[in-house]
This record gives structure tokens, C-alpha cells and sequence, in this order.
């Protein structure tokens, strides 16, 4: 497993990876997703404003990706842990999207999340006014800087 739940004082890290981080630290995350391997299959295809890095225990699946958006600086703004790597890496696959929600909640020490739509189903959401987190109900994870 890469790393716990942490909450930094300006946003919270999840398995290390934070808002406003660099490209230099998500090449730096990926290496050492690499190095431990922390599933059979890790890759990563970079690009200028969106980078994506593949976790998978099956060749070929889907859903099996953290996708990190950059803004104008190259400064991270978004991250989403697509299910399959919330069920690896935060070890998720037997609890639904509450319960995760739960242990974020407590991991993180925040607050509790309110029922929102996401898309056309339902999930739940965390925002402090800066950052928003939020889950689906199907486990994938989006941090955020708020509207």
C-alpha cells in the first residue's frame, strides 16, 4: 500500500496526492508506486494538462485509473481514484460508497458528507469552502478545488 490517509493544513492528501502539487511530485508518487509495487500492473501516460496513472491486479481493465489535472502553472487541481484503484490502494473492495465515505471522514478528521448527485446517480460530498471530495456510488473519488 502506497501511503495512508493524510490531511495536509491547506488540503488533504489522499495516498500522497494533494491539490496544488507539482508535476515533479506526481512523477515522484508514481516512481515509487513502481519501485513497491502496489499492483501487478502500474503505468502512467503524462501530458501537458492531464496526467494518468493505470493500477490494476488484471491486464486490460477499466476504471483502473488516478487521472490528475493540471491548471495554467502545472499545478495539480484535480485528482480522481477511478473504483478499482480505490478498492487496491485504500484496500475499499468490500465496503459500498458510505462506508468509505466513513472511513474518510475519519481518516481525514473531517466532517460528515452530505448526499448529493453526482452525474446522474447519487454520492457524497465533503467541502470546506476551498476543496470539495467527493465519492460516488460507485467508489470513485474526486478532489477538487471548489466552485
Amino acid at each position: 500500500m502506497v501511503s495512508t490517509l493524510i490531511q495536509a493544513q491547506e488540503s488533504f492528501k489522499i495516498l500522497d496526492f494533494h491539490l496544488g502539487m507539482t508535476k515533479d511530485e506526481v512523477k515522484t508518487i508514481y516512481n515509487r508506486m513502481k519501485e513497491v509495487p502496489v499492483a501487478q500492473y502500474v503505468s502512467m501516460e503524462p501530458g501537458q494538462y492531464r496526467d494518468q496513472i493505470k493500477i490494476d491486479n488484471e491486464f486490460g481493465s477499466i476504471s483502473n485509473k488516478i487521472d490528475i489535472l493540471y491548471d495554467d502553472n502545472a499545478a495539480v487541481n484535480s485528482v480522481t481514484f477511478q473504483f478499482r484503484v480505490t478498492d487496491i490502494l485504500l484496500e475499499a473492495s468490500d465496503m459500498d460508497h458510505i462506508q468509505l465515505a466513513e472511513k474518510l471522514s475519519k481518516d481525514l478528521g473531517i466532517g460528515g458528507f452530505e448526499e448529493v448527485t453526482i452525474g446522474t446517480g447519487k454520492g457524497l460530498e465533503f467541502s470546506d469552502g476551498n476543496l470539495k471530495l467527493s465519492i460516488d456510488s460507485y467508489k470513485n473519488i474526486r478532489l477538487q478545488k471548489s466552485d
